[in-house]
């Protein structure tokens, strides 16, 4: 094994080239060089992005250096940069869509700083950037997310095909929501959020989709809505987020139609120990995006339980379980799970 200090070293020089491609690709320097077919210079991708060429040779330096792009030395001792194939498919996949995030989480650096203090805030709100960021995600994920549910949830697809009323909590700006509403016409979908401005903005950008309406709702305090249950409750990356889960899992199932109505949501499930991870840096990532972005999102008031992404499999299985639910979790990558949870008899 590496020294501390060459883990150090190596760690924080990775994060210096994260941020300088998430300021590649925002600048549209990978984009100039998707654009064509040819080799170009650095003066010829600043003219191509209106940019100012000294910092775009830089940039590239750095993206040559790491591997990113290729560069050649021309006849004239001009340096040239092109992708190459296996690159320029990665960069048109849903990779794209994460190469902004050093930048994000780079974003959001004082505010978590504060916060760590005792004296300082308990956590803060998403950004707009950050929301964002979720929602330019869920564009390349949202296919596979819909997928992930209707492969998985029993007899889910038929139903939705003959017509169900399904919510979604922590809808965000609504992207996964309108994906299946557009796929499903004959159901009846519902994108709620605990925001105000993003119940806004889904109506703006969603409102010609006739099957998908839009609700402001808390999670956590979620009420009977006799004669207005769902057959259908899913959630994506929110449990975790919320500063009372074990609330806002009661509220679900006070909402879901009984016995037949289903709750489904996608979140990680990893064992929840640092020591039984120790040495595997994909769950060392998840750390600290709970850092930066799950902790501070979901620990607004001192009371709140701030789960984080690394909560633990056991952990979600068994506040399930507590709140009334036959679970079935299925694993669908090293980092992601699908929850099926249904009534239990008890209830």
């Amino acid at each position: 094994m590496a020294s501390f200090s060459e883990r150090v070293s190596s760690t924080i020089s990775n994060s210096l080239v994260g941020l300088a491609v998430s300021m590649s690709w925002e600048v549209g320097i990978f984009q100039a060089l998707l654009d064509t077919e040819v080799p170009l210079t650095s003066h010829q991708v600043a003219q191509a992005k209106g940019l100012k060429e000294r910092y775009v040779r830089e940039l590239l330096g750095c993206m040559s250096v790491a591997e990113f792009v290729r560069i050649v030395e021309g006849e004239d001792g001009t340096f040239l940069y092109t992708l190459e194939e296996e690159a320029k498919k990665a960069l048109q996949s849903r990779l794209a869509a994460l190469l902004t995030f050093p930048a994000v989480l780079s974003s959001t650096y004082s505010s978590v700083k504060e916060c760590v203090f005792q004296h300082g805030p308990a956590g803060h709100s998403y950004s707009d950037r950050v929301q964002a960021f979720f929602d330019n995600f869920l564009e390349y994920d949202a296919p596979l997310l819909t997928s992930a549910f209707l492969e998985n949830v029993p007899n889910l697809q038929t139903k939705l095909e003959q017509g169900i009323d399904v919510i979604e909590y922590g809808a965000g700006q609504g992207q996964l929501s309108a994906t299946l509403a557009s796929k499903f016409p004959n159901s009846h979908f519902v994108a709620s959020e605990v925001v105000s401005s993003l119940v806004d903005k889904s109506r703006t950008r969603w409102d010609h989709i006739s099957n998908l309406s839009f609700s402001l709702d808390d999670a956590c305090s979620l009420q009977e809505r006799p004669g207005h249950e769902f057959d259908w409750v899913f959630c994506n990356n929110v449990i975790h987020d919320l500063p009372d889960p074990v609330a806002a899992l009661q509220g679900i199932k006070r909402v879901l139609k009984k016995p037949e109505g289903v709750f489904t949501f996608l979140d990680h499930a990893f064992s929840g120990s640092p020591l039984k991870e120790k040495g595997n840096l994909d769950v060392a990532r998840y750390y600290a995006t709970g850092t930066f972005l799950c902790i501070p999102e979901s620990y607004q008031r001192e009371e709140s339980l701030a789960l984080g992404p690394c909560w633990g499999k056991q952990t979600s299985v068994g506040m399930l379980q507590n709140a009334g639910y036959l679970v079935e979790v299925v694993t669908l990558d090293k980092a992601r799970a699908l929850f099926i949870c249904h009534h239990s008899k008890e209830t």
